[in-house]
């Protein structure tokens, strides 16, 4: 984008027609720019498990995006899952993808290949498979 803004600068806006610097802007502004990106940090609530939803605080941490249980919500006391890391090693894509985590529900679950994908501000989708078996989640920032 600099570059193309550079060569527009450097050129004789004089020596071109008037329509053709029309066009020229034109094709400038119709570039893609990335979207800006939208942090996945924060409480993120997730649908039913085993009949109760979890409370999951995401942030960075060592190997990557991080989500540990802060809160159950609904179904039989669970008191024992929170504090539980549900999902490590999420890698930035960019534009609102994170992928090579991994994520391990609570119980006898096994551990599960895992991205993300951001739809809006407010939701993000998990998906998470297991050999070619694969499910996927909404999540819902809180």
């Amino acid at each position: 984008m600099l570059i193309i803004w550079q060569r527009l600068e450097s050129a004789n806006w004089r020596s071109i027609s008037l329509p053709m610097r029309n066009i020229s802007l034109l094709l400038l502004c119709l570039l893609p720019f990335p979207a800006f990106a939208q942090t996945m940090e924060g409480l993120w609530l997730s649908g039913e498990w085993e009949g109760a939803r979890s409370v999951i605080e995401v942030a960075p941490c060592d190997d990557g995006l991080c989500g540990i249980i802060v809160e159950m919500r609904g179904g039989e006391a669970q008191d024992g899952r929170i504090g539980h890391r549900i999902m490590w090693g999420f890698e930035d894509q960019g534009n609102g993808r994170y992928s090579k985590g991994k994520l391990k529900p609570p119980g006898g679950a096994p551990q599960l290949g895992a991205k993300i994908t951001s739809i809006s501000e407010t939701e993000m989708i998990i998906r998470a498979c297991l050999l070619m078996i694969c499910r996927n989640e909404t999540m819902t920032r809180l």
